[in-house]
């Protein structure tokens, strides 16, 4: 996220990234869990990854797809993410 964002500056108003909630998304992920909420953090960890939408290494998909089985979610959860193959 954070080399998105360098790549991106300055942003402009309608950039993908220019959204709340992404930015400061690691800080907003730590505080959930901070709090036990590990399933919301995993959930805004997948909005970040969407919603600009970043491609990320298979390596980080395969750390994304155990944490999700891991909290009980359905794979569709992470279906859209998208990843070097």
């Amino acid at each position: 996220m954070a080399n998105a964002y360098k790549e991106a500056e300055p942003l402009k108003p309608d950039h993908p990234l220019a959204q709340e909630g992404l930015r400061n998304g690691h800080e907003i992920g730590l505080d959930y869990l901070e709090h036990d909420e590990a399933g919301v953090a995993f959930e805004h960890l997948i909005y970040m990854l969407i919603e600009p939408p970043l491609i990320i290494s298979n390596h980080c998909f395969q750390l994304i797809v155990s944490a999700g089985k891991a909290l009980g979610f359905n794979p569709e959860v992470w279906h859209h993410v998208q990843h070097e193959i």
